[in-house]
């Protein structure tokens, strides 16, 4: 849980702006916070919580050391309540074993939320629910909260937050203030790598493929993520001879991937087609894969513009299914290979 606002890397407008409204008292009900996955948002969240919770606040910065200061910084505020998306397995308690299972904001958990944002505060003077990742919401479950936004019944101040506002209800959108949180810039991201022991070289590689994100840049580092970006370079090298038997064997090794890695994995191509068409007007700053330079003049070759700018269009509807829909991964890439192909071979 984070309390203090100064261990917020960038966003410093927006972070000023929420803080001059909790000290003036005029901050919305219902705020709704957009960005990329990993700028910060949840951390910006649980500050400001922190400080609506906290009774002697100052410039909208918490004292710390009241009470209310000390139970959200051990998770144990009795009026602060969060939701995350959960498999149907998670929400019952019990053990995840499908590493492809989808995570979603169910119905029963607004249920939960509308009963505990009807409560009396017992420790401040209001209660704060967060609500992570409100783009996975169904519609029945975001119908149901629609007038627990509008109209809470108690002290409640709710702070919903998303990496893909496109996708939720205008009803839901309507109720709320939106606040948008910017991509961070590489000097930032490399700052804070650097901060955490990660040489200067290794930092500013980490912060060229992050797209703008800490989390993503963290995550990097792991070799999984290493692995995955090197089957998205790999996979645009064998395209041309890519037979249909090939496919469905990929189509096969995939389907045991976790959504995670599937994700990643076409963020991964997005990137690689975005920084192709970048090298196709001129430009050789600003790549993602700054190191990867040799191999994408490789790709160029392969590739007309046409194509890199179709094949990213296909990537971006791939990435909204598994976002929006709980499809059937094998089918869903097998298809999206055969497109890729189709594309390649076509008179584009």
């Amino acid at each position: 849980m984070n309390t203090d606002w100064t261990r917020i890397v960038g966003h410093k407008n927006n972070i000023e702006k929420l803080q001059q409204m909790v000290e003036e008292n005029r901050l919305p009900h219902a705020l709704l916070f957009t960005g990329q996955e990993g700028i910060g948002k949840s951390l910006i969240a649980e500050a400001l919580a922190t400080s609506l919770l906290c009774k002697e606040n100052k410039n909208g910065v918490p004292c710390g050391k009241c009470p209310a200061c000390v139970g959200m910084s051990n998770d144990t505020h009795p009026d602060f309540y969060r939701l995350v998306p959960m498999t149907k397995n998670e929400y019952e308690g019990k053990p995840e074993k499908s590493a492809t299972a989808k995570r979603i904001l169910r119905i029963e958990q607004m249920r939960d939320m509308q009963e505990r944002a009807s409560r009396v505060p017992v420790l401040s003077e209001r209660s704060v629910i967060i609500i992570e990742g409100v783009e996975t919401m169904q519609e029945a479950a975001a119908n149901s909260i629609l007038k627990t936004i509008e109209e809470p019944e108690g002290p409640v101040v709710f702070i919903l937050i998303t990496s893909h506002p496109a996708f939720l209800l205008d009803t839901i959108r309507s109720r709320c203030m939106i606040m948008e949180f910017g991509i961070l810039s590489d000097e930032e991201i490399m700052g804070y790598l650097q901060n955490q022991g990660i040489t200067e070289f290794v930092a500013r590689g980490l912060a060229s493929l992050a797209d703008g994100s800490i989390g993503r840049a963290v995550t990097l580092q792991g070799e999984r993520l290493q692995e995955l970006h090197g089957e998205a370079i790999k996979l645009l090298t064998d395209l041309p001879i890519m037979t249909n038997e090939r496919i469905w064997k990929q189509g096969e090794v995939m389907e045991k991937w976790s959504r995670e890695d599937l994700k990643e994995w076409l963020g991964f191509l997005a990137m690689i087609f975005r920084d192709m068409l970048l090298l196709y007007t001129g430009q050789g700053t600003g790549l993602y894969n700054q190191k990867d330079n040799e191999a994408l003049g490789r790709l160029l070759r392969k590739y007309s513009t046409r194509k890199v700018d179709a094949m990213l269009k296909l990537v971006l509807a791939c990435q909204f299914r598994f976002i929006r829909s709980n499809v059937n991964i094998r089918l869903t890439i097998e298809a999206f290979l055969i497109r890729l192909k189709d594309i390649h071979t076509g008179g584009f």
